[in-house]
């Protein structure tokens, strides 16, 4: 089963994210699918206007738009050089760059670290009443990533952003 989804219907792209049983974690595998997908839509955009998209829709497979990085493969990654980290950290961040770009995405569902990064890169947010979003680098001794630092800043200020980051606090939808 792939890690995403990729749909079109007329105007509408569709990317779901598809590993339920781990809330939709980003794995380097998910993350790369994503990548591609989002590159394929802007060469779409850029052959000709009957193939524009009016709306890219992020959304989830399960419970849950994403629970953030799959911890289990952080602990993999943890025997890289810093020179790998590097590079791992400058290609994951092409996505909130790119979905920035679009101008046209849309989530659905919870969120938390680094989907709480890509929810936030999106222009519009659909979440349950019980959806519940989250720093959570906290918890695994990260200082964030994904974008979320700048984004959230934009959003809520510096003073709300320098509380949530440290103490990982829970807003609700």
């Amino acid at each position: 089963m792939a890690d995403l989804k990729f749909n079109r219907d007329g105007l509408v792209a569709t990317l779901t994210l598809n590993w339920p049983e781990r809330l939709n974690a980003f794995s380097d595998e998910m993350l790369r699918e994503l990548m591609a997908a989002l590159e394929e839509l802007e060469d779409l955009e850029e052959l000709a206007a009957d193939t524009a998209i009016g709306a890219i829709v992020l959304t989830d497979a399960g419970r849950a738009f994403c629970a953030g990085g799959d911890m289990k493969a952080m602990v993999i990654r943890a025997v890289r050089t810093q020179e790998q980290r590097i590079d791992d950290l400058l290609w994951k961040q092409r996505i909130p760059l790119a979905l920035k770009q679009h101008l046209k995405p849309m989530i659905n569902g919870s969120a938390f670290g680094a989907g709480f990064g890509i929810a936030l890169a999106c222009d519009l947010s659909l979440a349950a009443d019980s959806a519940k979003f989250g720093t959570a680098f906290v918890k695994i001794a990260f200082s964030g990533d994904f974008g979320g630092t700048y984004t959230l800043t934009h959003l809520l200020g510096t003073a709300k952003v320098r509380e949530l980051y440290p103490l990982g606090d829970i807003l609700t939808a």
